[in-house]
């Protein structure tokens, strides 16, 4: 960087768009979205942040965690077995 410096003193200018744009980058890799890099920088004096109810917040890879059937008379695992029946032609 120094010698950047002493050639061409614009670097400078330069190394704040391109420390964004590897912070969003880097950001994109962990899930988390940044529009623009105005937003990242204020996010760095965000001390709370609160979340709504409606389970917004997820990984992008939905996953069946748990199934039950309602009806007595379906077990578990005839309802697994009819599910992946009808998703097998989706």
């Amino acid at each position: 960087m120094t010698i950047l410096v002493v050639f061409c003193p614009c670097t400078l200018v330069l190394a704040t768009p391109t420390a964004i744009m590897a912070a969003i980058g880097n950001a994109t890799k962990h899930s988390f979205l940044v529009r623009e890099g105005d937003a990242l920088e204020r996010l760095a004096a965000v001390k709370k942040i609160a979340f709504d109810k409606t389970g917004t917040l997820t990984y992008g890879t939905p996953r069946v965690v748990l199934v039950h059937s309602a009806l007595p008379s379906l077990s578990d695992n005839e309802l697994y077995r009819l599910c992946a029946a009808a998703e097998h032609y989706f």
